[in-house]
């Protein structure tokens, strides 16, 4: 088993949009978005262009938001279904850089909603829920993008929510039909990579009160949230956890938790 609760390595703690995640680069979301605003209800602001549109390639035009170009290479042949060399797809550059424009017209002219692209084979749904892109989401979801899909990792668009810590997401996510004890393709619900993944209350707290079970246990070790959080020694979730009625008594073949949680009080 390890030091870890079984599952996906590295940590997701800390901060908006998760480590290494200012978007752009397709691959695992390195590099940087072109100039926008930070609130995803927004919409992005004009970005001042330093050269003329009409030689940029449809990457381009897409991350800066030029409908007009974009429009005229796709009216002029290319397939809105092309991925580029990075297997990453228009719609998935529209819905990262939060175009909602753009994202309209690429659906208007037969975008594939939910294909898979980039090096975490994501969908544009799951890149805008990590970007923390609300509208977006929303806008997606209302042509049919399915929430429920995983990624290459395993995570499906709740689980991402929770991870890069976009609460306000994950809620709609909820409304619109998503379970909040729902397992990733590992078995893990929610609250356990909130517990083993981030450090700190939330979204502990939040995945609580809306009654997330704090006894439900994965297929693989049998490892419950208040497990993920021993084995991650996040303090705060393991008293969360015990405040909501988190069971000491559930075995592993691990973790013993009277002596764990003895020694994190």
């Amino acid at each position: 088993m390890g030091d870890s609760c079984h599952g996906h390595g590295g940590s997701h703690s800390h901060g908006h949009g998760g480590p290494g995640f200012s978007g752009f680069m397709p691959g695992g979301f390195h590099g940087q978005l072109v100039p926008g605003p930070l609130d995803p209800t927004q919409q992005p602001r004009k970005v001042s262009h330093p050269e003329d549109s009409s030689s940029w390639d449809i990457v381009k035009a897409t991350q800066f938001g030029a409908l007009e170009r974009c429009k005229e290479l796709i009216e002029s042949g290319y397939d809105v279904r092309q991925p580029d060399k990075e297997n990453v797809t228009p719609l998935h550059w529209a819905a990262i850089n939060n175009r909602a424009d753009i994202v309209k017209y690429y659906i208007s002219k037969g975008a594939v909603i939910d294909q898979l692209g980039g090096d975490l084979n994501s969908t544009p749904l799951h890149w805008a829920i990590r970007q923390g892109h609300l509208s977006m989401v929303i806008q997606l979801m209302r042509y049919g993008a399915d929430p429920s899909l995983a990624d290459g990792e395993g995570y499906r668009g709740l689980h991402l929510a929770v991870l890069f810590q976009h609460m306000p997401i994950a809620a709609f996510l909820m409304a619109k039909g998503q379970e909040v004890d729902s397992p990733d393709i590992n078995g893990q619900t929610p609250l356990m990579l909130a517990a083993q993944k981030i450090i700190g209350p939330e979204p502990t707290n939040f995945l609580i009160k809306c009654n997330a079970s704090v006894n439900a246990v994965d297929k693989m070790n049998r490892n419950s949230p208040l497990h993920c959080a021993v084995l991650a020694g996040n303090v705060d979730a393991v008293h969360i956890l015990l405040e909501a009625g988190a069971s000491i008594d559930l075995e592993n073949a691990n973790v013993i938790l009277h002596c764990n949680v003895d020694l994190m009080h």
